[in-house]
C-alpha cells in the first residue's frame, strides 16, 4: 500500500557563498571555504560560490587546491580591473577592484531566484557591502564571516 501526502523530506536550500580570493590562489581567507564545501550538502544546503579570476596580484597559486574542491559545486568567476590600472587611482585592493564584476554576476545569480541565502566569506570586506543590496533587491537575506 502506497501513502499518499505531504513528504516529511525538507527542501534543499540554497546558499551562494562570494569569496574573492578562492583556489587555486593560496590565501587565508578562502581555506575556510574550501574546507567546509564538501560538508553542506550534509546539512540540506545546495552551493553555488562566486569568486574572482585570479590575476598578475594573486599571490601563492597552487592548482593542487582545486583538486580538493567538490565536481559538483558550481563556481561562477569574474575578472577584476588590473591592478596597473586601478593604481593610477589609488587603489589596488581586490575587493575594490572586484566589486562591481562580483555586483553584476551576483545580481544575475540572484535575479534567478533560487537563492536563500548569501554567505560572504573572505578579508576582502569591501564587497560584504553587496549583502545589503542583494537584500534590499532580491530579498535574499546574507550573512557574513569576518576573518
Amino acid at each position: 500500500m502506497t501513502k499518499v501526502g505531504k513528504s516529511t523530506a525538507k527542501p534543499r536550500r540554497r546558499v551562494l557563498i562570494v569569496s574573492p580570493n578562492f583556489p587555486p590562489v593560496n590565501a587565508p581567507d578562502p581555506q575556510r571555504v574550501r574546507m567546509s564545501l564538501p560538508h553542506y550538502g550534509d546539512f540540506g544546503w545546495d552551493v553555488e560560490v562566486l569568486a574572482c579570476e585570479p590575476d598578475e596580484e594573486s599571490q601563492n597559486i597552487e592548482p593542487e587546491l582545486l583538486t580538493d574542491l567538490p565536481a559538483d559545486i558550481p563556481v561562477s568567476r569574474v575578472t577584476p580591473w588590473s591592478p596597473a590600472k586601478t593604481r593610477r587611482f589609488g587603489f589596488g585592493n581586490l575587493g575594490w577592484r572586484s566589486y562591481r564584476s562580483l555586483q553584476r554576476a551576483g545580481d544575475e545569480l540572484l535575479e534567478s531566484g533560487r537563492f536563500d541565502l548569501v554567505f560572504f566569506s573572505t578579508t576582502q570586506f569591501v564587497v560584504m557591502a553587496l549583502g545589503p543590496r542583494w537584500l534590499r533587491k532580491f530579498g535574499v537575506r546574507y550573512a557574513v564571516d569576518w576573518q
